[in-house]
Order: C-alpha cells, then structure tokens, then sequence
C-alpha cells in the first residue's frame, strides 16, 4: 500500500504518529473510568481534562467547560443543531439553514420540522456561497436557531460566518456553526467567528474516528439527545471513550501547530495543482471558488464533462490514487451532489465530478504523478 497516493484527507484522514503514540496507552496500560473514585479514574479523569483543554485552546475559547466530547462529528452537528432548537422552543420554533449544509443538519431539521418546527433554507451562488444579507433576511422575531457551515464538505467554500455573527448581535438567535470540514485546514477560533455553538471532527485533521467535539459558548442552553448519566456536564452521557478523546486533544495541538505556517503553502500548491489539472485535460469545470483564501486550501471538486465520475474515480484507484466522487459525506451514493444541485450545476456534470483533497505529507512529486495519471485516464474515457 506504501506505493499509492492518498488524496481522499477530507473523507478522513491517517492517525498521525505522534496522536498514536499519546491514545495507545490508554488501550493497554491505562483503563479507569473517569466517573470512579480511584487512582486509576482520577489519572482517565486528568486525561479527559487535558484533552479537553488543549481542543478549547485550539478554537479559542474561553474555558475549557465550553468543550464536549461526543462520538463522532455528526452526532456532535446533531446535539449542537437539535439541543440548540429543543433548548429554546419555548422563545420560537424557526429554524434557518444554508442550502448546502451537511446532511446531519437537513436531517435534525426535518426531525424537528415533524415536530412542529418550521424550516428556511437560505439558497447559495453558483461559487456556493451564502449571502449573509439573505440570512439576516430570512429570520423572523420566532428565529431561535441559525446554522452554517464555515467550510463546505464538497466543494471547500468558505462562508462569511464572522459577518453573519455580526449582524446577529442584538438577535437571540443561536449561530451553530458546522466546521467538521474545516477544523484542521483553516483557523477555526471561536471568539472571530462569533459561533455559539460549533462542530469539529478530529478524524480529518489526524485524530481518530468515532470522537466528535462540540463548542458551546458559555450560556447557551442545549438540550440533551441521550439520557442516563451526568457525563459530559450532563449532555452527553455514558462513559467516555478516553483513548479517542486523548487522540482528540492531540490532534487539536497538532493542527494548531500545523496551521501557523502551512495555510499559504497549501494555497499556492493548490493553486498550481489546478493550473496543471486545467491544462492537461481541459475542458474542465471547477466547483466552487477559485484557489484562495475563500476556498479550503487542500481541496478541489471538480467536473470533466461527458466522463462519468464514479468510473473515473475507479480507473484511478486501479492506479494507485485515492480519490472521491459523488458526495463527500454520502460517496457510496452516485445520484446527484446535493451540493452541487443547490449551486445550480446541471445534472450530467454534477455526476461526473471528482473531489481531491491533499493531506499535511502530500508532495509535489505525487500531485505531479496524479496530474499525469488523470491525463492517461481521461484521454482513454474521452476515446469511446
């Protein structure tokens, strides 16, 4: 496996080294409950501490208590999204999301819309983008909940959400922002972005699968999905999963220090990773903006027309290349990117698009050997 190229890092991501070497003890040596009385929950209860105070330095937040731990991103978009609305029924029963959000969210939605609940979706541009005049717009004095997202998960918009947190200042309403795509690529510091409630998924910045962390500013009411136990001040409870959430911590320290000098290095690799996509196999539609600081510095989605994406996504991984087509969320279903739909790209395109999303160890040398690869591909579906 040493020689394939691994371009699929916002699907997830590799445990890096040093993330392993913190979590493996806490799965052989180490083992208490962090809710026990003992010397060996007082060490599991220290652990989940520390873990819980390096991901509150990572986003900036104010207090370690504003960080939760939960069993994965969506749960984490699903407590953040439905604990927000249920908390605050008793003010309204209006939700506003963007047309392009994670299909966690559109799911909490239509569960609370099943409960009396009612729904705006606040379309996008054909770059993906959401106008936050168009929010403002869209909420009423029965508004509660406002969601999202800081970075797509298909196509690497970035969204204003600083703007939109403005102009929310003298509203009640809870801006929950979903960074699961973000977290780990860009800055995701809490008090800039204005975010009461928010999202991260440690497994695409490389930490492990199944631990979610979810934000909550300090005062704002969510009410909790699972019941049973106080863990997790009471929002989340039973007994934590130590070794994921130490993995998490270190992750969150890792990327801290990742992203304080890597972000225009990526930009400019991704830059020139798509002039060279543009160039080889040309004609070539680009999802979303250009490379820059509105997009995700290591992800392009793209469409080659009249080449079907699920067989071009296939031929390259013959060829040792792990790509992703379809939907970054949902890639085992080939219909239509509901992103991709909601920005107004037509259908056939949208089925042949292509996601490529490089990781912190991707080199110019594999970009160079993908490029040429695409070009072999392409030219033998172009030929039928």
């Amino acid at each position: 496996m040493s020689s394939r190229v691994y371009l699929d890092h916002l699907g997830t991501t590799p445990l890096a080294p040093s993330v392993w070497a913190e979590m493996q003890p806490w799965l052989t040596d180490f083992f208490g409950n962090p809710s026990g009385l003992h010397q060996e929950a007082l060490l599991a209860r220290e652990a989940v501490a520390k873990a819980r105070s390096r991901v509150a330095s990572f986003v900036n937040a104010l207090s370690a208590e504003e960080i939760l731990f939960v069993g994965s991103g969506t749960e984490a978009l699903n407590l953040g999204f439905t604990g927000a609305a249920l908390a605050a029924q008793s003010r309204g029963k209006h939700l506003v999301v963007g047309a392009t959000e994670h299909p966690a969210i559109f799911g909490a939605a239509d569960a609370l819309c099943a409960q009396g609940f009612s729904c705006t979706r606040v379309p996008v541009d054909s770059l993906g983008f959401i106008d936050p005049a168009a929010v403002l717009a869209a909420i009423t004095e029965h508004t509660t909940v406002v969601a999202v997202h800081l970075a797509n998960h298909d196509t690497g918009t970035v969204q204003p959400i600083a703007e939109i947190a403005n102009g929310l200042r003298n509203h009640p309403a809870s801006l929950v922002v979903d960074a699961t795509a973000a977290a780990g690529w860009i800055s995701v510091d809490v008090q800039k972005l204005g975010a009461a409630v928010m999202m991260l998924s440690p497994h695409r910045f490389h930490g492990p699968p199944g631990v979610g962390i979810l934000y909550r500013r300090r005062g704002t009411r969510l009410m909790p999905l699972f019941f049973g136990g106080q863990q997790e001040f009471g929002l989340r409870p039973g007994t934590e999963n130590v070794a994921a959430i130490v993995g998490a911590g270190a992750a969150a320290e890792l990327a801290t220090q990742r992203l304080t000098n890597s972000r225009d290095h990526w930009m400019k690799e991704l830059q020139e990773l798509w002039l060279a996509i543009e160039e080889a196999v040309s004609p070539v539609v680009l999802h979303g903006p250009l490379p820059g600081p509105n997009r995700l510095p290591r992800l392009l989605n793209f469409s080659l027309p009249k080449v079907e994406g699920e067989g071009l996504a296939l031929a390259l991984d013959l060829k040792g290349f792990a790509v992703a087509s379809g939907a970054a969320c949902i890639s085992k279903s080939m219909r239509m990117p509901p992103v991709l739909a909601a920005m107004g790209v037509d259908l056939a395109l949208g089925k042949s698009n292509l996601i490529i999303s490089l990781g912190a160890d991707s080199t110019s040398a594999q970009l160079a050997s993908f490029v040429k690869a695409l070009t072999t591909v392409v030219e033998r579906f172009r030929a039928f």
